[in-house]
């Protein structure tokens, strides 16, 4: 059991810390609005991964690899949302930095259901819900035993993980000096959400 924990934890780096839409989405907020109002934002990608965890531990795994349809509609509506969210942030525009406290991005904060919903439409972290909850079964004798595991390990992991992501936006933010400097920023970041689909339809 401790060799396959120590193999749930080197998983749930490698796919928590690799570049995907979650970590852009807190890195482009972590530029535009900084790491304390970004708070809302990482609770929601935490919490759409924990209830993805928690579905694929109690059966959904079986059902979605018995229905390849169920994927196809996935990766459809998650693309459709991510291309979506990609054009938002890429157009997010320059910071208000005249306001107090923070006017950093108004208009441009992302919250809580950003992050949740950029969880539930995000095909990497279903991919990553199901091969965790069909390939660790041992490492409880319940479903729901299995689906608090596999939560905190990726928790665990995913909090530092987003505030890393954040915390380096927030940092490039503060060598930007110029409204093209930012406008190139934006563009980049929101390009990359939508070049995060290539590998989705790719496997």
């Amino acid at each position: 059991m401790s060799e396959q924990f120590v193999s749930l934890v080197i998983f749930a780096i490698a796919m928590t810390c690799s570049p995907g839409s979650n970590n852009v989405l807190m890195a482009s907020s972590g530029v535009q609005v900084g790491m304390r109002r970004s708070i809302p934002l990482g609770l929601g990608v935490v919490t759409g991964i924990v209830l993805l965890l928690t579905v694929s531990a109690i059966g959904l795994a079986s059902i979605v690899h018995a229905e390849p349809s169920i994927r196809i509609v996935l990766k459809l509506v998650g693309s459709v949302y991510l291309i979506w969210l990609g054009w938002k942030i890429a157009h997010a525009g320059v910071p208000d930095f005249s306001i107090p406290d923070g006017g950093r991005g108004r208009g441009h904060r992302r919250g809580f259901m950003t992050g949740f919903i950029n969880s539930l439409l995000n095909l990497k972290g279903w991919t990553m819900a199901l091969s965790a909850a069909a390939g660790y079964t041992a490492l409880a004798p319940t479903a729901l035993q299995l689906a608090v595991i596999l939560s905190l390990v990726f928790a665990l992991i995913g909090v530092p993980n987003w505030a890393l992501w954040c915390g380096g936006g927030q940092a490039l933010a503060r060598t930007l000096r110029t409204d093209r400097h930012w406008q190139l920023v934006n563009i980049a970041l929101g390009s990359l959400v939508v070049v995060s689909l290539v590998p989705m339809w790719l496997e």
